[in-house]
């Protein structure tokens, strides 16, 4: 039988849960707090031959396949021993409704067959925990530039910058989605 070692360290992942453009962060929790040692994005495409249904259903099988690889190793080993994300929304539109459930099912299945814990937040209290101002009444998602400052301010900006180079991440769009994951880490305990 493998030798297993524990770790000196509780493994956090964070995650800003979607079918499409689910991000990621890997933190340690040690004796003097969070360390954020990866971030990044599991990405499923849209098939435009398919109808939007059987293309939500091929997207959830291959979130499935992706977010395993995140949480276990090649022998089933849990890699992380907790999860914090912000919790599902409720979309208006059907559509919308679909795909974010879609993504909380496998989320629910694969924690479930690896017994990994998922706590979750909604937005307004993991803003409220960071001390990030109320959003507006029209404000439909955290401000992305408040959730980013209070994770330079909680990691410092070069540890941020390199974290989001190290993943390929450029885009500005693509950046919200790991800090938002970095930002539910955080917050949520």
């Amino acid at each position: 039988m493998p030798r297993v070692s524990v770790p000196s360290h509780r493994r956090i992942l964070g995650l800003d849960p979607a079918l499409r453009t689910l991000g990621f962060a890997k933190l340690w929790q040690t004796s003097t707090g969070l360390v954020p040692v990866e971030i990044g994005l599991i990405r499923t495409d849209e098939i435009d031959e398919l109808s939007a249904s059987q293309s939500n259903f091929v997207a959830g099988q291959d979130l499935y396949a992706s977010f395993r690889d995140l949480i276990v190793d090649e022998n089933g080993i849990p890699t992380v021993d907790e999860i914090r994300a912000e919790a599902m929304s409720f979309p208006p539109g059907a559509a919308s409704a679909a795909k974010i459930s879609i993504c909380w099912g496998v989320l629910a299945t694969l924690t479930r067959e690896h017994g990994i814990p998922l706590k979750q937040a909604s937005p307004q209290t993991i803003r409220k925990t960071l001390g990030l101002p109320k959003r507006s009444s029209g404000e439909k998602e955290l401000g992305k530039d408040d959730v980013l400052h209070a994770m330079e301010a909680e990691f410092g900006a070069q540890t941020i910058a390199e974290l989001l180079a190290r993943a390929g991440i450029t885009k500005k769009a693509d950046k919200r989605h790991p800090v938002d994951a970095l930002a539910a880490a955080v917050a949520i305990r």
